[in-house]
């Protein structure tokens, strides 16, 4: 029956979860991993508990990443919580909550695309705390939905801490700032109230120190970052999406990033590029025929340009083969070799939804 069905779920989900948090009761040392890589768990563990949770970033720790990946956002009172999205209901149960059912609007986005549902913009980070927060990919595991709030930047510095203290293993700490052009049009900045949360704990905005510390911060938004760079010396890495998606600030699209010139001109103001792994893979026919311009580097070219310019790279993101079409066609199916594919490329680092994997890979093939 459909109650029999849902109850083995539950029962068998429940049972994973408890092998999985006992397996990860103790961290794997970062020199198990390969150390010229960079391991970023992209918003904790996704997989297994709701992404951006203090408990998916913790799990994601304890499998053994180098840096945790927080997105941030800006409440309506300028308060940075960890969200992947400006929209809440595709993560959270604020449809179902009757005192927020008015909120629900359409907004037009810089890029020309309207967007309907509910924005974390228009509440208090009090209002925010009193949701619970979900699976946003319905064909994850959902045991855990309902148990988690949203939490703040502040809270998962903390944590960081804490675990780095617990772990004896340096941890880092790599925020996304989300949408900054949406919030900028809602009179919401970034720049102070994050530079103000990192100065709290312990962070050198400016200085010699300031690039080798375990922080930096990321951004698709080209007019964000420079903004950083002039008040900070802080390792900043600019995102690079496909290569026909328009950046939302400039409305350039990203291929023009990829270009010597591009290159260039990002070297001036971050420290990496954080492409979409797609621009590594020159051998795909169906990421070839995104491609507009004639001058526009692809696979290894592209990283060597990138190294070129002191630019470190970083590809986003390694997944599940049933989340991924490309994994499945081009690498079997195989995690192990698309991670060979990118080692073998010389990236510096990964995004990833499964550190443990990584891991388990390294062992079987160095």
């Amino acid at each position: 029956s459909t109650q029999s069905t849902g109850d083995h779920h539950m029962f068998f989900s429940g049972l994973r979860q408890f092998f999985l948090l006992l397996l990860s009761s103790s961290v794997l040392s970062k020199n198990q991993l390969r150390e010229d890589i960079t391991v970023i768990g992209h918003r904790g563990a996704p997989y297994f508990v709701p992404e951006h949770t203090l408990a998916s970033y913790a799990l994601s720790i304890r499998e053994g990443v180098s840096s945790v990946e927080p997105d941030l956002v800006l409440t309506k009172d300028s308060k940075l919580v960890c969200v992947h999205d400006i929209e809440l209901s595709g993560i959270s149960d604020v449809a179902d909550i009757p005192g927020f059912r008015d909120r629900e609007k359409t907004v037009t986005l810089n890029n020309g695309h309207n967007l309907t549902g509910w924005f974390v913009n228009d509440f208090t980070l009090d209002e925010i705390k009193t949701l619970r927060v979900k699976q946003r990919i319905s064909s994850r595991d959902r045991f855990y939905n309902g148990y988690f709030s949203i939490p703040t930047f502040e809270e998962v510095l903390q944590l960081v801490r804490n675990l780095t203290d617990e772990l004896h293993v340096p941890i880092s700490i790599y925020p996304e700032l989300k949408h900054s052009i949406y919030f900028e049009n809602s009179s919401l900045y970034f720049d102070d109230v994050l530079l103000n949360a990192l100065e709290e704990y312990g962070f050198n905005i400016t200085g010699e120190t300031a690039k080798t510390q375990l922080v930096g911060i990321q951004s698709f938004e080209s007019t964000q970052l420079k903004r950083l760079r002039l008040r900070s010396d802080l390792f900043l890495a600019q995102l690079i999406s496909t290569p026909n998606s328009i950046q939302e600030d400039t409305l350039v699209i990203y291929e023009e990033m990829i270009t010597a010139k591009g290159l260039e001109d990002i070297s001036q103001y971050a420290d990496a590029i954080a492409p979409w792994k797609g621009l590594l893979y020159d051998f795909v026919s169906e990421i070839k025929e995104l491609y507009k311009l004639h001058d526009s580097l692809k696979g290894k070219e592209l990283v060597d340009k990138a190294h070129e310019k002191n630019l470190l790279v970083q590809a986003w993101t390694l997944q599940n083969p049933y989340e991924d079409p490309i994994l499945v066609k081009y690498f079997s199916g195989q995690k192990a070799e698309e991670y060979r594919f990118l080692y073998n490329l010389g990236v510096d680092g990964v995004f990833t939804e499964f550190a443990g994997d990584l891991f388990f890979i390294e062992t079987l093939f160095y």
